[in-house]
């Protein structure tokens, strides 16, 4: 977790004449490596969530706002941003870095040995309804292949030796996946990162969907591979949790044949982009002062099993034979 704004009392009153708040205390929140995240405690104890977009600029940050009011209004659990008073801005700027505030939502994570079968089913369906709900406001995703081919060269080139000789080995890996994608796949809103981080639980009841910055178009099943391996694999796919998540997805959005046969392929690739970002935005990036260390081999590892399945095989351990 890197602070990369770090806010003085003097930003504090800034934001809660912004917002008409007064602002008791603001703490930094281990959470994520690219935006600085703080809580913040208002005179009154009430809590709010405080970002600092440390690499969208303000269109991309009202954008993501402008679809965090879109889903909530189509009855999808987000968070929007609050509003300043007598007004429907909802950005403001700190260093000149475009910054939102939030309710705090009460809630905890899943961490990996609390996962249920159920919890499973709840996220699928729930990744699901975002797909069937769309939005009018969505834009191009920031981890196309381009994007990645792109950072794979810089680990080429700039990481250790150690990790350098992963940029051509991912380059190739990632052409030689895209090359087998199924043509015409559905597409539309993916968010992306749909990780357990990402979720908020009140007990058994799922409660937020979080951090939606890497929402863009995309094709649906990629997102679907992107939530079974952050939400279905330890040491290995544990069976039992990608089927019923898939039965989750599929009690609200039916997986067409043409889906059925990407699935493989667009899970590969989800494998290798978090791989290559976790290697450019983590272990690239321990000298900026980011500590919180998301091993890129656990997701390269992903990529293995799934080859070591082959397309049949996934197919099989999510109930979906044709």
């Amino acid at each position: 977790m890197a602070l990369h704004t770090l806010l003085t009392r003097t930003d504090a009153d800034a934001i809660g004449t912004c917002f008409g708040i007064q602002i008791d205390d603001l703490q930094g929140l281990k959470a994520g490596s690219v935006n600085s995240n703080y809580r913040i405690t208002s005179a009154d104890g009430t809590l709010y969530f405080l970002r600092v977009y440390e690499e969208q600029d303000a269109t991309g940050a009202h954008q993501e706002g402008q679809l965090l009011r879109w889903l909530f209004a189509q009855g999808i659990p987000t968070v929007c941003p609050l509003a300043q008073p007598n007004s429907d801005q909802y950005l403001t700027s700190i260093n000149g870095k475009a910054t939102a505030l939030f309710p705090w939502i009460e809630g905890s994570s899943r961490c990996h040995a609390l996962v249920a079968s159920q919890d499973a089913f709840n996220v699928g369906a729930f990744l699901a309804r975002v797909h069937v709900a769309g939005s009018p406001f969505v834009r191009p995703g920031r981890f196309r292949t381009a994007d990645l081919l792109q950072r794979c060269e810089q680990i080429h080139t700039r990481a250790e030796p150690h990790l350098a000789v992963m940029g051509r080995q991912l380059a190739t890996l990632l052409q030689e996946t895209v090359a087998k994608q199924v043509p015409l796949t559905p597409r539309g809103l993916c968010h992306g990162d749909l990780f357990r981080d990402n979720i908020l639980w009140q007990e058994n009841r799922l409660v937020a969907l979080l951090d939606f910055e890497s929402a863009a178009d995309g094709c649906l099943m990629f997102d679907l591979g992107v939530t079974l391996l952050a939400w279905c694999f330890h040491a290995d796919f544990v069976a039992p949790l990608a089927a019923s998540l898939v039965a989750g997805y599929r009690s609200v959005r039916e997986i067409l044949p043409a889906e059925r046969s990407a699935l493989f392929y667009e899970t590969q690739l989800a494998a290798l982009r978090f791989t290559v970002t976790r290697i450019t935005d983590y272990a690239m990036r321990s000298h900026l002062g980011v500590t919180e260390q998301r091993d890129w081999q656990r997701f390269f590892l992903r990529f293995q099993r799934l080859q070591a399945l082959g397309p049949s095989g996934l197919l099989s351990l999510l109930h979906l034979e044709e």
